[in-house]
């Protein structure tokens, strides 16, 4: 019974660090959450794709959006080599640096909670 108490409360928690943490369901975890993670190679990540340019009347005929990304590489704790997974393929990039908070075009961060 304890075993299956222990199993359940791990299953709702995510282990970062040294700590568990359980951010509120559909928020992604902190920039003060995210410091104590650091990626590695094979970890799943989302990038943020750039979106093509607004159009004269200010709109995008592509929004910017979240891809699954695997990362391949680490440079620092901050910029690391991905291969990002689209619906239509896959391309590489090897110099994607982290940006939790404001999530802008060519970034990547780590996924939210769902």
């Amino acid at each position: 019974m304890i075993e299956g108490a222990l199993l359940q409360l791990l299953a709702d928690r995510h282990f970062i660090g040294a700590g568990f943490i359980n951010p509120p369901p559909g928020e992604g975890p902190t920039q003060e959450m995210c410091m104590s993670q650091k990626p590695s190679v094979g970890q799943i990540v989302h990038y943020v794709s750039y979106g093509t340019p607004p159009r004269e009347d200010g709109v995008q005929a592509y929004a910017s959006e979240c891809r699954a990304a695997i990362v391949t590489e680490v440079d620092t704790s901050d910029t690391v080599g991905l291969c990002v997974l689209n619906p239509t393929g896959q391309f590489f990039n090897r110099t994607v640096t982290h940006d939790e908070d404001e999530k802008h075009g060519g970034t990547w961060h780590w996924p939210e909670r769902v």
